[in-house]
């Protein structure tokens, strides 16, 4: 009767994303996207729309090189290191599993 489903912090991780997102609020959407990942491994496919309106915001504009690489920091590693972390750590984790 312990075990721990998932599913509504992924859910509510991913569409808060999403939402953050839409109001251009980047580090906010990459926090998120790494707390999704670390829920479920398929947060990592939010890195395609990240992607895709990071690219259509920026597209043609002359931006300050320091946003460029905070922004990438952020929609790039964060779910690809929470993923990380999570994998890291799910040795611990198949212990309770065992139980």
């Amino acid at each position: 009767m312990a075990q721990i489903y998932t599913e509504g912090l992924f859910v509510g991780a991913a569409f808060g994303c999403l939402a953050l997102v839409r109001r251009k609020q980047w580090i906010g959407a990459g926090l998120l996207a790494a707390l999704a990942t670390w829920t479920r491994a398929a947060g990592v496919a939010l890195i395609i729309p990240l992607a895709l309106v990071w690219l259509q915001e920026f597209d043609g504009k002359r931006v300050d090189r320091t946003l460029v690489v905070r922004s990438l920091a952020v929609i790039m590693r964060s779910p690809r290191t929470w993923y990380g972390v999570f994998s890291a750590w799910g040795q611990a984790f198949s212990l309770v599993e065992r139980i």
